[in-house]
């Protein structure tokens, strides 16, 4: 789904504050991480959990799956379809209506010497979006993607131009929302 040969090429564990991302470490190799500690906040890496009979088990303290921005901007521009998408938006810049035509965008762009104007430069766009894959489920899982401003309006959103950085998964929803 995130384009990765293996789930574990794109899987981190992190601090729920989001100050620290750490590679993925097979499981096996948990232990010779017990100390790790995340660098802004200072927290652990590792909850150690108690479990029936005695035994400590460790669990990360949150899991996200992060493909990273680079390999699927090469997806993308690896596709015919998306170069002739870029090309159309460029050649004809009156049919790309809304921000392109803002003061906004014209401001930026004049105070970048018309960076925008080049074809050889691409506008990203990101956003996050919350899903629940469970429906009787409390909990959420966040959805982060990007996509390329410089396409034509029509086909910004086409799935095959929408390129899915990660998937956070299991935040609860506040109970005022259920």
């Amino acid at each position: 789904m995130l384009g990765a040969q293996h789930p574990d090429a794109c899987l981190h564990h992190c601090c729920k504050e989001g100050c620290t991302l750490f590679e993925y470490t097979p499981r096996k190799n948990w232990s010779a991480h017990t100390s790790d500690k995340f660098l802004l906040c200072g927290g652990d890496r590792f909850d150690i959990i108690l479990q029936a009979g005695g035994s400590l088990q460790l669990q990360p303290k949150q899991v996200i799956y992060w493909s990273g921005m680079e390999v699927g901007i090469q997806q993308l521009f690896a596709k015919p379809a998306f170069g002739e998408a870029r090309l159309r938006f460029f050649l004809d810049p009156d049919s790309n209506p809304g921000f392109y035509k803002s003061l906004e965008w014209r401001s930026q762009n004049a105070k970048l010497g018309g960076l925008y104007d080049n074809p050889m430069n691409s506008h990203w766009e990101f956003g996050a979006d919350g899903v629940q894959p469970m429906d009787r489920s409390t909990h959420t899982t966040d959805v982060l993607l990007m996509r390329c401003g410089t396409l034509p309006l029509a086909e910004r959103c086409k799935d095959e131009f929408v390129i899915m950085l990660g998937l956070v998964a299991g935040k609860k929803q506040r109970l005022a929302l259920l």
